[in-house]
Protein backbone atom coordinates (compact mmCIF):
# COMPACT_ATOMS: atom_id res chain seq x y z
CA UNK A 1 0.00 0.00 0.00
CA UNK A 2 1.37 3.52 -0.40
CA UNK A 3 0.43 6.82 -0.96
CA UNK A 4 -3.01 7.28 -2.88
CA UNK A 5 -3.79 11.24 -3.02
CA UNK A 6 -5.12 11.22 0.32
CA UNK A 7 -3.85 13.68 2.81
CA UNK A 8 -0.42 13.44 4.52
CA UNK A 9 -0.53 11.99 8.02
CA UNK A 10 2.17 14.47 8.88
CA UNK A 11 1.75 18.66 7.88
CA UNK A 12 5.41 18.99 7.55
CA UNK A 13 8.36 16.64 8.23
CA UNK A 14 12.02 17.55 8.17
CA UNK A 15 14.97 15.48 8.37
CA UNK A 16 18.36 15.75 9.33
CA UNK A 17 21.72 13.95 9.07
CA UNK A 18 25.18 14.61 10.75
CA UNK A 19 28.30 12.30 10.49
CA UNK A 20 30.06 12.25 13.93
CA UNK A 21 33.17 9.77 13.75
CA UNK A 22 31.64 6.53 12.47
CA UNK A 23 28.52 7.53 14.15
CA UNK A 24 25.39 9.40 12.39
CA UNK A 25 22.58 11.32 14.38
CA UNK A 26 19.50 11.48 12.66
CA UNK A 27 16.95 14.25 13.51
CA UNK A 28 13.40 14.43 11.95
CA UNK A 29 10.65 17.02 13.18
CA UNK A 30 6.92 16.89 12.51
CA UNK A 31 4.52 19.29 12.91
CA UNK A 32 0.85 18.40 12.59
CA UNK A 33 0.97 14.48 12.92
CA UNK A 34 -2.52 14.21 13.77
CA UNK A 35 -3.38 10.97 11.79
CA UNK A 36 0.52 9.31 11.53
CA UNK A 37 0.66 6.36 12.92
CA UNK A 38 4.53 5.21 13.01
CA UNK A 39 7.71 6.62 11.65
CA UNK A 40 10.58 3.85 10.34
CA UNK A 41 13.88 5.25 9.44
CA UNK A 42 15.70 3.70 6.71
CA UNK A 43 19.01 3.78 5.54
CA UNK A 44 20.70 2.61 2.22
CA UNK A 45 24.29 2.65 0.81
CA UNK A 46 23.51 3.94 -2.34
CA UNK A 47 19.90 5.65 -2.57
CA UNK A 48 17.89 2.78 -4.51
CA UNK A 49 17.45 0.00 -1.77
CA UNK A 50 16.94 0.48 1.53
CA UNK A 51 16.40 -1.28 4.63
CA UNK A 52 14.79 -0.50 8.41
CA UNK A 53 16.99 0.74 10.51
CA UNK A 54 14.67 2.25 13.66
CA UNK A 55 11.04 2.63 14.62
CA UNK A 56 9.14 5.53 16.47
CA UNK A 57 5.74 5.40 17.11
CA UNK A 58 4.30 8.74 16.26
CA UNK A 59 3.42 11.60 18.98
CA UNK A 60 0.20 12.97 18.47
CA UNK A 61 0.05 16.52 17.87
CA UNK A 62 -1.92 18.61 15.59
CA UNK A 63 0.04 21.92 15.50
CA UNK A 64 3.36 21.19 17.89
CA UNK A 65 6.62 20.19 16.60
CA UNK A 66 7.31 16.74 17.48
CA UNK A 67 11.22 15.96 17.64
CA UNK A 68 12.57 12.41 17.20
CA UNK A 69 16.41 11.35 17.33
CA UNK A 70 18.29 8.46 16.35
CA UNK A 71 21.66 7.64 16.95
CA UNK A 72 23.24 5.28 13.83
CA UNK A 73 26.40 3.48 16.13
CA UNK A 74 29.02 2.72 13.60
CA UNK A 75 27.32 3.49 10.62
CA UNK A 76 30.73 3.81 8.65
CA UNK A 77 32.33 0.82 10.12
CA UNK A 78 31.83 -0.83 6.57
CA UNK A 79 34.34 2.45 5.25
CA UNK A 80 31.23 3.44 3.01
CA UNK A 81 32.41 6.88 1.98
CA UNK A 82 28.42 8.25 1.87
CA UNK A 83 25.22 6.87 3.85
CA UNK A 84 21.44 7.32 3.05
CA UNK A 85 18.84 8.14 5.14
CA UNK A 86 15.24 9.09 4.81
CA UNK A 87 11.73 8.24 7.24
CA UNK A 88 9.15 6.05 6.08
CA UNK A 89 5.46 7.62 7.47
CA UNK A 90 2.85 4.94 8.37
CA UNK A 91 -0.71 6.74 8.85
CA UNK A 92 -3.55 5.03 11.06
CA UNK A 93 -4.95 3.82 7.82
CA UNK A 94 -1.97 1.99 6.41
CA UNK A 95 -1.14 4.77 4.08
CA UNK A 96 2.60 5.20 3.51
CA UNK A 97 4.96 8.20 2.20
CA UNK A 98 8.63 8.89 2.21
CA UNK A 99 9.79 11.99 3.40
CA UNK A 100 13.00 13.36 1.03
CA UNK A 101 16.73 11.60 0.95
CA UNK A 102 19.29 13.00 3.48
CA UNK A 103 23.12 11.89 2.15
CA UNK A 104 25.95 11.64 4.88
CA UNK A 105 29.41 11.91 4.43
CA UNK A 106 31.85 10.24 6.29
CA UNK A 107 34.12 12.93 8.12
CA UNK A 108 36.55 9.81 9.09
CA UNK A 109 38.66 11.01 5.53
CA UNK A 110 37.93 13.85 3.64
CA UNK A 111 38.96 11.51 0.60
CA UNK A 112 35.72 11.02 -1.22
CA UNK A 113 37.19 9.60 -4.27
CA UNK A 114 39.18 6.40 -5.25
CA UNK A 115 42.24 5.72 -7.72
CA UNK A 116 42.61 1.93 -9.28
CA UNK A 117 44.02 -0.45 -10.14
CA UNK A 118 47.44 0.94 -9.48
CA UNK A 119 49.89 -0.05 -11.02
CA UNK A 120 47.70 0.77 -13.75
CA UNK A 121 48.61 -0.64 -17.86
CA UNK A 122 46.55 1.33 -20.66
CA UNK A 123 44.24 3.48 -18.08
CA UNK A 124 42.66 3.47 -14.53
CA UNK A 125 40.19 5.13 -13.54
CA UNK A 126 38.87 7.44 -10.53
CA UNK A 127 36.01 6.80 -9.06
CA UNK A 128 34.73 10.23 -7.47
CA UNK A 129 32.03 11.23 -4.90
CA UNK A 130 30.30 14.79 -6.02
CA UNK A 131 27.51 16.54 -3.41
CA UNK A 132 26.86 18.82 -6.71
CA UNK A 133 27.07 19.74 -10.26
CA UNK A 134 30.78 20.82 -11.44
CA UNK A 135 33.80 20.30 -13.31
CA UNK A 136 36.88 18.93 -11.93
CA UNK A 137 40.60 18.72 -13.06
CA UNK A 138 42.52 15.57 -12.81
CA UNK A 139 46.17 16.68 -13.37
CA UNK A 140 49.29 14.17 -13.71
CA UNK A 141 52.74 15.41 -12.59
CA UNK A 142 55.58 12.71 -13.23
CA UNK A 143 58.56 11.90 -11.05
CA UNK A 144 60.26 15.25 -11.56
CA UNK A 145 57.14 17.55 -10.89
CA UNK A 146 56.82 18.05 -14.45
CA UNK A 147 53.15 18.98 -15.98
CA UNK A 148 51.71 16.15 -18.02
CA UNK A 149 48.49 15.86 -18.79
CA UNK A 150 45.46 17.98 -17.21
CA UNK A 151 41.88 16.26 -17.90
CA UNK A 152 38.81 17.86 -17.46
CA UNK A 153 35.28 16.48 -16.46
CA UNK A 154 31.99 17.35 -15.98
CA UNK A 155 30.16 16.13 -12.50
CA UNK A 156 26.89 15.55 -12.26
CA UNK A 157 25.96 14.61 -8.47
CA UNK A 158 26.36 11.24 -7.01
CA UNK A 159 29.56 9.12 -7.80
CA UNK A 160 30.88 8.39 -10.94
CA UNK A 161 33.85 6.60 -12.62
CA UNK A 162 35.77 8.50 -14.35
CA UNK A 163 37.91 6.54 -16.92
CA UNK A 164 41.92 7.77 -17.61
CA UNK A 165 44.26 6.88 -20.32
CA UNK A 166 47.56 6.26 -19.95
CA UNK A 167 48.45 4.74 -23.83
CA UNK A 168 50.75 8.34 -24.15
CA UNK A 169 52.35 8.30 -20.93
CA UNK A 170 55.98 6.55 -19.95
CA UNK A 171 56.33 3.95 -17.63
CA UNK A 172 57.17 5.44 -13.93
CA UNK A 173 55.66 6.91 -10.95
CA UNK A 174 53.34 9.81 -11.75
CA UNK A 175 50.97 11.92 -8.82
CA UNK A 176 47.80 12.32 -9.82
CA UNK A 177 45.52 15.25 -8.50
CA UNK A 178 41.98 15.91 -8.69
CA UNK A 179 40.68 19.78 -7.77
CA UNK A 180 37.84 21.13 -7.81
CA UNK A 181 36.74 24.69 -7.86
CA UNK A 182 36.98 24.38 -3.73
CA UNK A 183 40.46 23.34 -4.36
CA UNK A 184 42.11 20.01 -3.82
CA UNK A 185 40.24 17.12 -2.89
CA UNK A 186 42.68 14.41 -3.56
CA UNK A 187 46.47 14.05 -4.68
CA UNK A 188 47.66 10.30 -4.83
CA UNK A 189 50.89 8.32 -6.31
CA UNK A 190 50.38 5.75 -9.44
CA UNK A 191 52.76 3.80 -10.97
CA UNK A 192 52.19 3.21 -14.65
CA UNK A 193 53.51 0.51 -16.38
Amino acid sequence: MGNTGSALPVDELTLDATAYNKDVLINWNTVGSYNAKTFELEKSSDAIIFSKLYSANAILSNNATQKYTYTDVNAFALNNKILYYRVKQIDNDGQYYYSNIKSVISNLNNNIYSIYPNPAKGQFYIKLFAEKESNANIILYDETGKLINVKTVELKVGVQIIPVSTAAFATGVYQVIISTNIGIIGSQQIIIQ
